[in-house]
């Protein structure tokens, strides 16, 4: 790899680093909804949590009996056990906001553990709740000021005796509230109680704070940092259901209600967000507890679906209880079901605490077609696209789309550039009759397309190919047609096109097929099977052709069965690239061959099935099956094939142990840039997919990896995977489709990145992205699809959802129930400057330039684009031997 492809790796892979940071919380702390390790006890309570959410605090409990206080610490988590004390069980009281003193208790003892340990005894009584600073606390209900004996603060008027519960962060203020016992009047009839919610403070001491309307019974239980929010639960008597209510500042007590659907229910809340925006708590209903999330923007809301909607995989959890709020209102603790049927305890984020999903980032967006949308089909006959929403889309080199939407006149049209339609059903074709069966496309820069269609009813239609441009289609084959002065019987397999215009594809005729390359008007037939090759002194016969690319020098790959006319009943496979207007077919793998940079005696295996990838220089690219069992990567270089990677080897970048498990088709560009998608196998990262580059047949190295946070999605958005195709283009660009899990369980989304060689890593699209469509026009998308295509660079002739001017076509759906097929814009790198009497684009002027005129002799193209044109003028001739002899040894700039 060279230096300047070595440091785009790695401005890829550092971007990528920085997007995956900015979602990953700081310090690892908890980033989506996980399970906390049990240590091998029956079951975790987690009870507390620090203020940022780095430390939990906890019990862990055996079956029958047996408790020890615990912490979990980020990252991880790790769970520590704090032991026992003198013997006895230990708990978790409270747990400070750095997370580094657990107050605890045993059946006899206070008990105090202060990092790293152990615990000791607080003489001083248990902690009930302690100000951020630790300067003050509440100790069995009395308020202890620094090392200070505790002080018994009395009672509230009327009462019999006073409760605290909760101290603000300057400890000057406490809420709880007054108890009063009346006697039942005889000895079967119980004692009532009476309890109303107090304020306690410094500077007045002991308020009531009164009930709810219709009550007689509150308690008082939270207190924000600044002593202006107080909540607590307020009831009829005391065997009432209980109500939510809050005061903010000199307001009244407001009722906060509970959850839809659970009117009546009685409702507690469990815990408060240091300043009172944030509440949980619980919903005790006959059909089950629920748990309840409290933010005054959005009221009342069941956690569970709060936590499925926020991003949160519960993966078909449960959840049964909270136990408490960070301090900052970002993470919740609380205990569930698994889907195995064991409780568990739980933390999870409660926003986006990995941070909101980015905006646009590429460069700019526009809606290709949107459902309800009118196109004219043809003038003065608009129809509207229905559903389902699913057509091929492709885009050209120079941004061109075209696409086959779905529309409600039922008449399947093929638009380029949109509208009017490129061609529709019941059409009259070039060459007579007319169209009743669209199928493949392509279209190419300057919006020359390629149709494969039919003639004819469904299921009978005689098929074609016809190309052109707007308005100007013309017929290059059809079944029935002559070629060559035979008989057309049938079209193999997919046609491919060029950015000149013209066509790639196999005929069959009843004595064999035929490579064809064509446009309209203009048809020269290749005979494979005829055709001879250096290789094979002993003659030979090609069957079972699969044309596999077809670059802008008119060079195709194929992949080809060989019988051996001295050996007839032998066969072996090979690929081969064809230039249009030779006779010998260049063989570039033979199965049985020795396979390179492999171990000595391992071969190539069957190539009949494998997908090669071309460049504009004939180089080629391809996975194929080896004699070992195992698979590699193989590219073409200026010094031959160069194995790139295998399965089973060590996976490059990769922890040791970690291999390649499976390695997928390449795609090389016109500069010899390679990229695949292969899948790791090792500890820790079984099934775990990555995208890994390749430049002039260097070493692989990995630049995306499918897990850990999805970069840029926020919501705790986790990659799970790496979806095909993944494209290629001639500017370097890679559009990688990934699998993102967003909530729900098995519910899979799809984003889009895009790896540019300068600029690193671009989300294009990924649920709850921002996209700007027009002026004023921002909408969020809900979901994003792949548009289908062929794992393709696009100089190989096959449609292609990633464009040489960094144009993306997808499909979203939007928060707002639109959908529409949109194409994104990374504009990419500046094109390097061309190398004088470099004619086959590899940087070097040598002898391997003079190969590259010879071959291409006489081919024409627009300048500067083509194989063999040493001085890009559009013509491959003698100017061009002068300039490779002219610059040959002079470095490229």
């Amino acid at each position: 790899m060279t230096k300047s492809s070595l440091a785009a790796a790695a401005r890829g892979t550092a971007v990528l680093a920085s997007i995956a940071g900015a979602v990953a919380t700081a310090d690892g702390q908890p980033a989506r909804f996980e399970m906390l390790d049990n240590a091998g006890f029956f079951f975790a309570v987690p009870r507390y949590i620090s203020a940022d959410g780095s430390v939990i605090a906890g019990d862990l409990s055996q079956q029958f009996g047996g408790v020890r206080a615990a912490r979990w610490v980020y990252p991880g988590p790790v769970v520590q056990n704090l032991g026992p004390f003198m013997g006895q069980d230990t708990s978790v009281d409270h747990l400070s906001r750095d997370g580094q003193t657990v107050y605890g208790a045993t059946s006899f003892n206070a008990l105090r553990w202060t990092s790293p340990g152990p615990f000791v005894i607080d003489p001083h009584g248990r902690t009930l709740d302690v100000t951020p600073d630790g300067a003050v606390r509440i100790v069995t209900n009395q308020r202890q000021v620094g090392a200070n004996p505790p002080e018994n603060l009395g009672v509230p008027s009327g009462y019999d005796s006073g409760v605290l519960r909760a101290i603000d962060a300057s400890g000057a203020v406490i809420i709880g509230e007054g108890v009063r016992v009346e006697s039942g009047g005889g000895y079967l009839l119980r004692n009532k109680e009476f309890r109303e919610a107090a304020r306690w403070s410094v500077a007045d001491g002991w308020q009531g704070l009164g009930f709810l309307p219709g009550d007689g019974y509150s308690t008082g239980l939270h207190i924000s940092d600044d002593g202006a929010v107080l909540v607590g639960a307020s009831r009829a008597d005391e065997s009432g259901a209980d109500r939510v209510w809050r005061i903010e500042g000199e307001g009244p007590m407001v009722d906060l209600g509970t959850i839809p659907g659970f009117a009546g229910a009685p409702t507690v809340p469990v815990d408060m967000s240091a300043d009172g925006s944030v509440i949980v708590g619980t919903v005790m209903a006959f059909s089950g507890t629920r748990c309840f999330l409290w933010t005054p923007s959005e009221g009342m809301r069941d956690l569970e679906t709060h936590l499925r909607g926020s991003g949160q995989d519960l993966d078909d959890w449960q959840v049964l209880s909270v136990e408490a709020v960070s301090a900052d209102g970002q993470y919740v603790l609380g205990r569930g079901v698994t889907p195995t049927g064991q409780v568990r305890g739980f933390v999870a984020p409660l926003f986006a605490v990995c941070a909101p999903p980015s905006a646009s980032l590429a460069d700019e967006y526009g809606v290709v077609f949107a459902r309800g949308e009118l196109l004219s089909s043809e003038p003065g006959e608009p129809v509207c696209v229905s559903l389902p929403l699913f057509p091929p889309m492709h885009v050209a080199s120079d941004g061109v789309v075209a696409s086959r939407p779905t529309l409600s006149s039922g008449v399947s049209s093929v638009f380029v550039g949109l509208p009017p339609a490129f061609v529709r059903v019941g059409d009259v074709a070039p060459g007579g009759g007319t169209f009743d069966v669209l199928g493949d496309f392509i279209v190419k820069a300057g919006e020359s397309a390629l149709i494969s269609a039919g003639i004819g009813p469904v299921g009978s239609a005689v098929l074609g190919l016809w190309s052109g441009t707007p308005g100007n289609l013309g017929q290059i084959v059809r079944v029935g047609g002559l070629v060559g002065g035979q008989t057309v019987t049938g079209l193999l397999g997919q046609a491919l096109h060029n950015n000149h215009g013209r066509s790639a594809f196999i005929v069959q005729f009843s004595g064999g097929f035929s490579f064809v390359r064509g446009s309209p008007g203009v048809v020269a037939s290749y005979n494979i099977s005829a055709a001879t090759t250096a290789q094979f002194p002993k003659g030979v016969v090609f069957t079972t052709p699969s044309l596999q690319a077809f670059n802008d020098s008119d060079q195709v790959a194929l992949t080809e069965a060989i019988s051996y006319a001295e050996v007839p009943l032998s066969a072996d496979t090979c690929i081969m690239v064809r230039s249009v207007g030779q006779t010998t077919n260049q063989i570039r793998a033979l199965e049985g061959e020795p396979a390179p940079d492999q171990a000595p005696g391992v071969r190539f295996g069957d190539l009949l099935s494998v997908r090669v990838s071309m460049n504009s220089s004939g180089r080629i690219a391809f996975r194929a099956p080896l004699t070992n069992g195992e698979a590699g990567v193989f590219v073409e270089t200026e010094s031959g094939l160069r194995g790139v990677a295998t399965t089973g080897r060590q996976a490059p970048g990769e922890p040791e142990g970690v291999t390649l498990f499976t390695v997928d088709t390449p795609i090389i560009n016109d500069h010899g840039r390679v990229v695949f998608h292969a899948s790791l196998i090792g500890p820790g990262v079984d099934g775990t997919h990555a995208v890994f580059l390749s430049d002039d047949g260097v070493a692989a190295s990995a630049v995306f990896r499918g897990a850990g946070i999805a970069p840029g999605l926020g919501a705790c958005a986790e990659l799970i995977g790496v979806l095909a195709p993944i494209v290629l283009n001639n500017a370097g660009q890679v559009l990688i489709p990934a699998a993102i899990s967003a909530g729900g369980g098995s519910v899979v989304r799809n984003a889009l990145y895009l790896l540019d060689p300068e600029r690193g890593l671009f989300l294009v699209a990924g649920k709850g992205s921002a996209i700007e469509l027009a002026s004023e026009d921002v909408r969020t998308i809900a979901r994003v699809d792949i548009v289908a295509g062929d794992t393709a660079s696009t100089s190989e002739g096959r449609r292609v959802t990633l464009a040489d001017d960094g144009s993306v076509v997808f499909r979203a759906e939007f928060t707002d129930q639109s959908e529409a097929y949109v194409r994104a814009r990374v504009t990419p790198p500046a094109a390097p400057a061309l190398c004088p009497g470099d004619a086959n684009g590899d940087g070097v002027v040598n002898f391997a330039d003079i190969t590259s005129v010879l071959t291409f002799w006489l081919f024409d193209y627009a300048p500067g684009t083509g194989a063999g044109d040493a001085n890009h003028d559009g013509v491959v001739n003698f100017a061009d031997i002068t300039a490779v002899l002219t610059f040959s040894g002079v470095p490229c700039k």
